[in-house]
């Protein structure tokens, strides 16, 4: 671990802060199950409802009120609390849904990884994002490179994207691309 980087204990308990917020304290996800006990909650039993809340979003983003409540055995006014509350901190910020690439026709979807001047980092990234094909984009940690998740109709366009696109604008050093082909869960 560098000095940069924070200890694990500590980001464990700022997670546990704002979950804690969140629930108003430490002994209110306990006493908000019908049966809290490990019989009920499985391998949730060491977990506040808003991280089940979480983890189970986190498996199926589609996964409705009614199945997430039956899932961490709670009511769906509770999980609707939880999520509307998680939603207001910020911790939720969207939903999303797996694509399979193999699956989709007339669809090539690749990650690339964009290497970029420190000094130009923030408006470089901009621009990425407003290119149409560009549909996700990450900033990495501690270095001044993206990922871009581009989805294009054959291998000739996403080439294209990347090379007339994303190579050309002021401050890329380099792009480095992968086709993806089949989502493992």
């Amino acid at each position: 671990m560098t000095e940069n980087q924070p200890d694990i204990d500590d980001i464990t308990k700022e997670i546990d802060d704002i979950l804690n917020d969140i629930t108003g304290d430490e002994d209110t996800d306990a006493a908000s199950t019908e049966d809290s006990s490990p019989r009920n909650r499985g391998h949730f039993a060491s977990q506040s409802t808003a991280e089940q809340v979480l983890e189970v979003l986190q498996k199926d983003a589609r996964a409705s009120y009614k199945d997430i409540a039956d899932r961490v055995g709670v009511s769906k006014p509770t999980v609707r609390k939880y999520i509307n509350q998680l939603e207001e901190k910020g911790i939720i910020t969207g939903y999303s849904v797996d694509v399979s690439p193999q699956n989709l026709t007339d669809t090539t979807i690749s990650v690339v990884r964009i290497e970029i001047e420190d000094e130009d980092l923030d408006e470089t990234s901009e621009k990425v994002a407003e290119i149409d094909e560009v549909f996700s984009l990450f900033t990495m940690q501690n270095t001044s490179g993206i990922v871009a998740e581009i989805r294009a109709t054959d291998f000739i366009s996403l080439s294209k994207v990347v090379s007339e696109k994303i190579s050309t604008l002021s401050g890329v050093k380099s792009t480095s691309l992968t086709i993806l082909e089949r989502q493992h869960h």
